[in-house]
């Protein structure tokens, strides 16, 4: 069952990154100007979209997504570590919950 949850979310995910403001940013070659959306960065080069900056270099280092952000490397690695934190938290709980039913 866990495993079904997560090619569902890994789905659900795919599915959300083909969002219409991308799409008319990499159609007419121009930098996003919505800055209200989730997936907007002030970089340019990957047309202010983070959506399009992994699609276009994939995984990057941490250095590089500092760059993206204009944040530090240090702030960056907080980020992460809060992020990671917060997964296994949340995949132990679940983990829990499957196992009670």
């Amino acid at each position: 069952m866990l495993a079904r949850f997560l090619i569902f979310s890994q789905k659900r995910i795919k599915m959300s990154d083909t969002t219409k403001c991308r799409q008319e940013c990499l159609n007419e070659s121009l930098s996003c100007e919505n800055k209200n959306c989730k997936h907007w960065i002030e970089y340019d080069q990957d047309y202010n979209c983070s959506l399009i900056a992994i699609d276009k270099n994939g995984a990057m280092t941490l250095d590089e997504i500092s760059k993206r952000l204009g944040l530090s490397l240090v702030r960056i690695k907080q980020i992460e570590e809060a992020a990671i934190n917060k997964v296994k938290k949340r995949n132990g709980q679940l983990i829990k919950e499957l196992l009670h039913e």
